[in-house]
């Protein structure tokens, strides 16, 4: 799974919106999106959906702000991975 966070949300109409690639290829069908106010992607109304599930050892992850909200004042993202090695 991948989860994102803000120490500050964004307070404008349009959403945070957040890309995630491996070697330059989105990982992701739907990017993971901050509702107005929301400081998690949790409870976002539009939940992530993971297209790769498996990234190769070395590859190069690139996080990427698609969309910024419309108040520009999100702050401090983080971005957490949560699975398996194998």
């Amino acid at each position: 799974g991948i989860k994102g966070s803000l120490v500050t949300a964004g307070t404008g109409g349009s959403l945070l919106t957040i890309d995630i690639n491996e070697n330059g290829s989105s990982i992701l069908s739907t990017k993971l999106t901050f509702d107005a106010t929301e400081t998690t992607t949790i409870t976002a109304a539009t939940p992530v959906v993971i297209s790769d599930t498996t990234l190769t050892a070395d590859s190069i992850i690139t996080i990427d702000v698609d969309t910024l909200d419309t108040g520009n004042v999100a702050a401090g993202l983080k971005i957490a991975f949560m699975g398996t090695r194998s």
